[in-house]
């Protein structure tokens, strides 16, 4: 396969013994998702409990993914997609923004969202796949299953 992204970046002087995240394309050409409406549901690494994410999936093949997991001081920490279209493929990366809101309450909600850092996400089949995800909160490496589906929606070629 082929390295997608690394933190820290190709070319940065590192000790020896730094550790280095790196995302690699599983080395197959990536196939379109017949059905994405099968990819929806919730996610998570069980290395970390507490934190996951899901994903929608509308008409269309408009998706939304939100984020729940942990800020680095210990707090809840919630993070949103914007809509998107971009065509999923299993062992293609995507790379979206990953955006938070201020604080809010349901009767005032504040609807302003800026963006926490970024997301680059790979499906490797149904119900698998590899986030790294970069922000305000420092940086993660995620080895996803799916945990829950929605119904009998299949996952198609």
């Amino acid at each position: 396969g082929e390295v997608i992204s690394q933190n820290p970046e190709a070319g940065t002087a590192a000790s020896p013994g730094t550790r280095v995240n790196m995302v690699v394309s599983a080395g197959e050409a990536p196939e379109e998702v017949g059905d994405v409406t099968g990819l929806a549901g919730a996610w998570w690494d069980r290395d970390y409990d507490g934190a996951g994410f899901n994903l929608v999936v509308g008409p269309d093949g408009i998706w939304v993914l939100y984020y729940y997991g942990y800020r680095a001081n210990g707090e809840r920490l919630w993070l949103v997609t914007a809509a998107s279209t971009e065509p999923i493929q299993f062992g293609k990366s995507m790379t979206f923004d990953l955006l938070i809101g201020g604080d809010g309450v349901f009767s005032d909600p504040d609807p302003e969202l800026e963006v926490w850092g970024q997301m680059i996400l790979i499906f490797d089949t149904c119900s698998t796949g590899r986030a790294q995800m970069q922000g305000d909160d420092g940086f993660i490496t995620l080895d996803i299953s799916k945990l829950l589906g929605i119904g009998d929606l299949d996952c198609v070629l």
